[in-house]
């Protein structure tokens, strides 16, 4: 099963002085056929772990394209999401522009 989502923003709003994780950075190639999960999941994590110890969260940042998602493994979520700060992160997109595509 195939899921595509247009994406603006997950998650609560962070302060304007948040930490931007770019998915890019850990390896994620928006070009609709690389499975750029593992490299969405390191930023997830490695935005997390940032915020844990922060006073204004964290984001991830997706740039515009087409990012294919695969589970690690099969019948696991594809973006599991869970951060302990009380400060929140948020996932943000461009809008239209960015397209997550869930295999």
């Amino acid at each position: 099963m195939t899921g595509i989502a247009s994406f603006g923003l997950l998650g609560c709003l962070v302060a304007e002085a948040a930490p931007v994780y770019h998915v890019r950075d850990y390896g994620a190639i928006p070009d609709e056929r690389t499975d750029s999960g593992p490299a969405i999941r390191a930023a997830i994590q490695a935005a997390i772990e940032g915020a844990a110890g922060s006073d204004t969260g964290a984001e991830v940042r997706l740039e515009a394209g087409t990012y294919r998602i695969a589970p690690e493994r099969p019948r696991a979520e594809s973006l599991p999401i869970v951060s302990p700060s009380p400060h929140g992160l948020a996932v943000r997109g461009t809008g239209p522009d960015t397209l997550l595509v869930f295999t």
